[in-house]
């Protein structure tokens, strides 16, 4: 079904229409926005969209919004009429993108699904909890899934890629937002056959392996893969160490051959950005937490294939894509002076058309709009659009909010969002703005456009809570009459009843150290532990850390303090939070 050489010669001809790919672009076809970026190069750019652009945006509309629980911050996908996109409580929708209706639902994970589906001809690849997940477009139904890392704490924030029957995504670990004596999870880039969901490669981005990158735990991979055919290269960034000592290859940009047959080194070369970056939410080591997260952008200058990506310390980098020799570097604004650079710098995937590349910047360490919804006027960004040649600024602006949503670009628009709840339209040209509109909650993807319509998903949160206290939803927007938007909820989540037995077969060996430990959590909550093997990962540290504390808010502000807020759904944090005084007293008889 994904013979090789057909992915390769659709994603060049864009489906419908031959048209001629410069060096290392893969099209999407007009009609469509199939992949994160857009296209190979995330470009972010859909040099195809022709109904919406600066003659009509200024009339842009919401037309209408389905409502999902926790939050969504998948970019929105849309081939043929239908919309794809992820919730954070595990669920995989198919939209209808002229009504908003739900053409099919399928819950994939007990876990998040944050990042962006990938949509090939008859399927759409998803990265959910700890899976590669693979769907039937029409109906939803499960193809394969391919577990990628079976750790507590992973969390698969990158998007995934296809090249050659190849799907590449990368893994990353929540593992620091949890006390641990030892830290041990570590970041990967990852090749899955794009037909049977078999592994084909796997590169460590830290360990004790030989090669190039070696040290201690973390460097989780946030990052998307940009792909040069020509050059047979992936681009992805790395994240900090959580261990001492620092990853040779944390807060990298790395370019990696991606080639099924490739003897040899996959890593080609390497350009840490910050070389000693030891951090944990905690602070236990004080590092800076200067991850390159964001996806880089591959574009030519003077027709040397060049590669840019920002990082959180604010360095936006171009280098050589053949070789990694450093072609310019721009440092952007990230706050006088950080404590960290917290979520500062660049958070999001720059968008390049032509000789210009507009990156975003943030001043911003965590703040209360995670933890109240209010937005912290100290907390700002700016827009720049920069010279691909030489990093030159075209023009500035100052935005009055962080952006963590990536960059889009269609026709003579460029469209972003803010975690302060707006969506702007601008004039590519000038930053000028043409549009904006506030979307009340807060957003942390990029818009998709497509034929007249415009996308994007929205309710997010990073710390203090699992649940945008505004709201979660999809909406689709379009320009003409402007009737009301329909609004719509999406079915809500039910966990059902679950026998002991089926208790103890869902609960991980690692997690109970005793027969006494696995009956006393089984008693506690048979249905929570047999829906979501993390929701007992939080046992021993809420036994360890929240032993004193009361039942309800107490609880669930000492846990989601105390063991992180980044495992759980809503829905399922809410179980463990019922659930943490009778975990504490089964402390006893666990040993933990």
């Amino acid at each position: 079904m994904f013979a090789h050489g057909i992915v390769r010669l659709t994603a060049c001809m864009g489906l419908l229409f031959a048209v001629s790919c410069p060096r290392g672009v893969s099209l999407s076809p007009s009609n469509s926005f199939t992949q994160y970026g857009y296209d190979l190069n995330n470009s972010q750019n859909n040099r195809y969209e022709k109904a919406l652009g600066q003659a009509n945006v200024a009339t842009l509309h919401e037309l209408w919004r389905l409502r999902v629980p926790d939050g969504a911050t998948s970019v929105p996908v849309v081939m043929d009429g239908t919309v794809y996109f992820g919730s954070w409580n595990g669920h995989f929708y198919a939209v209808d993108a002229k009504t908003g209706e739900i053409v099919w639902d399928h819950r994939l994970t007990p876990r998040f699904i944050r990042s962006t589906a990938l949509v090939l001809e008859d399927r759409v690849y998803v990265a959910a909890g700890i899976n590669l997940v693979a769907l039937d477009r029409k109906t939803g139904d499960s193809v394969f899934e391919s577990e990628l890392d079976n750790q507590l704490t992973t969390l698969l924030d990158a998007s995934p890629k296809s090249v050659d029957g190849l799907i590449i995504v990368g893994v990353a670990h929540f593992e620091n937002t949890l006390p641990q004596a030892d830290y041990t999870t570590r970041g990967a880039l990852i090749a899955l056959d794009a037909q049977s969901g078999e592994e084909v490669w796997r590169v460590y981005t830290t360990g004790d392996q030989p090669g190039p990158c070696t040290g201690g735990a973390g460097s989780s991979v946030w990052s998307s893969v940009a792909i040069d055919p020509d050059l047979g290269l992936a681009y992805v960034g790395t994240g900090q160490s959580f261990e001492e000592p620092s990853s040779t290859c944390n807060d990298s940009l790395l370019a990696v051959h991606y080639a099924r047959d490739h003897r040899g080194e996959r890593i080609a070369w390497k350009q840490n950005y910050k070389r000693e970056d030891v951090y944990t939410s905690g602070m236990r080591i004080d590092g800076t937490d200067a991850d390159v997260g964001a996806s880089p952008n591959l574009f030519e200058i003077a027709g040397r294939p060049a590669v840019g990506v920002g990082n959180k310390g604010g360095s936006f980098r171009v280098f050589d894509r053949r070789d990694g020799e450093l072609i310019w570097q721009k440092d952007l604004k990230v706050g006088v002076p950080p404590v960290s650079t917290g979520l500062g710098g660049v958070m999001t995937t720059a968008a390049v058309s032509g000789d210009t590349l507009y990156v975003a910047s943030n001043a911003f360490t965590v703040g209360s709009i995670f933890t109240t919804g209010e937005h912290d006027p100290h907390d700002t960004a700016v827009l720049y659009a920069l010279d691909t040649a030489s990093g030159a600024e075209r023009w500035t602006l100052d935005v009055p909010a962080p952006m963590v949503g990536g960059l889009t670009i269609a026709s003579d628009v460029l469209y972003h969002t803010t975690i302060a709840g707006k969506l702007y339209a601008r004039a590519l040209a000038t930053g000028k703005p043409l549009l904006a509109l506030d979307l009340d909650a807060n957003l942390g993807a990029a818009p998709s456009v497509s034929g007249g319509r415009l996308f994007v998903s929205a309710g997010m949160v990073i710390n203090g809570g699992f649940q945008d206290p505004r709201g979660a939803f999809i909406a689709g927007f379009g320009v003409g009459a402007n009737a009301p938007s329909v609004e719509r909820d999406a079915p809500p989540d039910v966990l059902e009843a679950l026998s002991a037995e089926q208790c103890h077969a869902a609960l991980v060996s690692e997690l109970i150290p005793s027969a006494a430990c696995g009956d006393c959590l089984c008693a506690c909550d048979a249905s929570a532990a047999g829906h979501c093997d993390v929701c007992f990962a939080l046992a021993s540290c809420t036994a360890k850390s929240c032993a004193s504390a009361a039942a309800g808010e107490e609880m669930r502000s000492c846990m989601s303090t105390a063991c992180g807020t980044k495992l759980l759904p809503t829905f399922l944090f809410d179980r463990a939070v019922d659930i943490g005084p009778c975990v504490v007293r089964c402390a006893e008889s666990c040993g933990f």
